[in-house]
């Protein structure tokens, strides 16, 4: 029979089994709380026994689905440097299984009691391990990936932040504090993906990352390379884009500026050339404007002199019709004189007769 180890107590283990039933077996100081226990013959527990650990511990784990809270795989936690171990965690938060995922993670594991442990615990032994066996140093360009994976999101996301700083408080105690982390989240169905490709889920994404940045990579030759070796590609490559993403930009503010003073240039020799032609209107219309009065001018003397000699014949030719007239009544005057006078002797003659 199998059981999830409840609690540990005066020597002996209370254990729960898949009918949700209690029992109570000697601790033979291999018991590990959290951890399945499988042993031959149970020690049927008493009333009062349950009735004090149900009282420590939470309802739902005393009931038919208690050993489900601790025996079923609630999510995956896994740990990448080039060793690679994923640890499955219960509803609790403790480790149940461990699976090394390369002859390194199996190295790093072997001999370890993980079982049982927080999260958290389990993976600050496996970074201290990792230390002791070389894979992280002091000397090197360390990197670590650590992958939760879970069907709820914001679950994950929890346990994702507490890996995080478990890892990052052991590489501090290991004098690791540059060691970059590479902290991500994933649902079960790209976990499943995972291990269809024979690869961790941490891997999987960075490899990812790296192909989408590079096409020309091949996945398949940094499926064994450690982290470092494949973020110190992929930096590289962010590395590049960035440099060429600078360079494209300091072009365009080249071609825009140059386009700027060439729009100046443009608009400075336009606005000479306006300038020059607005000036060239205006001589030319005070020019024009001269030539009009010097026209007028002239047009006025030649008037004066072509109407002088006709103004002065007419004003000749009237004296001269004037003094003919004053000539002719002159002369008639003289006449009537004539005429009167002889009248008058006429009429003065003495009569002869």
């Amino acid at each position: 029979m199998k059981g999830i180890v409840l609690e540990k107590k005066d020597g002996h283990a209370v254990l729960v089994d898949k009918q949700g039933k209690f029992h109570k077996v000697k601790d033979k100081n291999d018991i590990i709380v959290g951890a399945e226990y499988e042993k031959d013959k149970f020690l049927r527990l008493n009333k009062g026994l349950v009735f004090k650990v149900s009282a420590l511990m939470i309802v739902g784990t005393l009931s038919l689905f208690g050993y489900n809270a601790y025996a079923v795989p609630k999510a995956y936690v896994s740990l990448d440097i080039n060793p690679s171990v994923e640890l499955a965690t219960n509803s609790f938060g403790t480790v149940i299984d461990v699976n090394p995922l390369n002859e390194d993670g199996e190295k790093i594991s072997e001999g370890l009691t993980l079982e049982g442990q927080k999260v958290e615990d389990a993976l600050q032994t496996l970074i201290e391990e990792a230390k002791n066996e070389g894979y992280l140093d002091e000397n090197l360009d360390n990197a670590v990936a650590v992958t939760v994976s879970t069907d709820n999101e914001a679950k994950g996301e929890d346990i994702l932040k507490s890996a995080e700083e478990a890892v990052k408080s052991e590489l501090e105690n290991q004098n690791l504090e540059d060691t970059e982390i590479i902290a991500q989240n994933i649902n079960t169905e790209r976990h499943k993906e995972a291990e269809r490709l024979g690869i961790s889920p941490g891997k999987m994404l960075l490899i990812e990352k790296l192909k989408a940045a590079d096409l020309e990579v091949n996945a398949e030759e940094y499926a064994n390379k450690p982290v470092r070796e494949i973020m110190k590609a992929l930096n590289a490559k962010r590395a590049e884009d960035i440099a060429e993403a600078k360079e494209i930009k300091k072009e365009a503010k080249k071609d825009k500026d140059s386009s700027i003073e060439d729009n100046s240039l443009l608009g400075g020799t336009e606005q000479s050339s306006n300038e020059a032609v607005t000036e060239e209107k205006v001589e030319t219309k005070s020019i024009n404007k001269n030539d009009e009065k010097q026209s007028e001018k002239t047009t006025e003397v030649k008037s004066k002199a072509n109407n002088s000699p006709s103004d002065n014949s007419q004003k000749g030719q009237q004296q001269s019709e004037n003094a003919n007239s004053n000539s002719q009544e002159k002369s008639n005057n003289s006449k009537d004189k004539d005429n009167n006078a002889s009248e008058k002797s006429k009429g003065n003659k003495p009569n002869g007769k």
